[in-house]
């Protein structure tokens, strides 16, 4: 992705999505382009429903808590840390 074309990184991010939607590598790369983007609460519904498609998907996990500490969501960071090694 080109720096800044967030919006296009998006919108790719969605069609993958559309055509493989049991993907939790297209799932969790979309959400990483959410939180790029600063879209954080969608960045992390992006990655809970990841975690829906595979509950421990490493990268989903390490990213959904990635997003909490962007936000500044402390409380939310420990328990997905927790949740990284099962």
């Amino acid at each position: 992705m080109a720096m800044g074309r967030f919006d296009e990184a998006i919108a790719e991010g969605r069609r993958a999505e559309e055509l493989d939607p049991l993907s939790p590598i297209i799932s969790t790369d979309l959400g990483a382009n959410l939180t790029r983007a600063r879209r954080l609460d969608e960045a992390i519904a992006q990655f809970n429903r990841t975690l829906t498609l595979d509950p421990n998907f490493y990268a989903a996990r390490y990213a959904l808590a990635t997003a909490y500490h962007a936000k500044g969501i402390m409380p939310k960071l420990s328990p997905s840390i927790e949740r990284l090694w099962p």
